[in-house]
């Protein structure tokens, strides 16, 4: 994954959630959760870079569910590559 990738991904995750004091709620965490799950899975700090998602993943079960399925399919697909 690329830099440029990346740094869509920060736009994107300004965009949805420009106000970092207010909760970060499902829907917004659900419109980053595919790009968010594929810079894990691509061994990327995503702590470091994206901790709104990653708190409210940590916090939320039914987020975490979906960041898991995601997760497995991802690296399902990586090894069939």
């Amino acid at each position: 994954m690329n830099r440029a990738l990346i740094d869509a991904f920060h736009r994107l995750l300004h965009e949805v959630h420009p106000d970092h004091a207010r909760d970060f709620t499902c829907d917004e965490c659900s419109e980053v959760l595919d790009a968010f799950a594929e810079l894990v899975v691509r061994g990327f700090e995503v702590s470091e870079l994206f901790p709104l998602v990653r708190q409210h993943v940590d916090h939320c079960d039914r987020c975490r569910s979906k960041f898991h399925t995601l997760l497995a399919k991802l690296r399902l697909e990586l090894d069939r590559a």
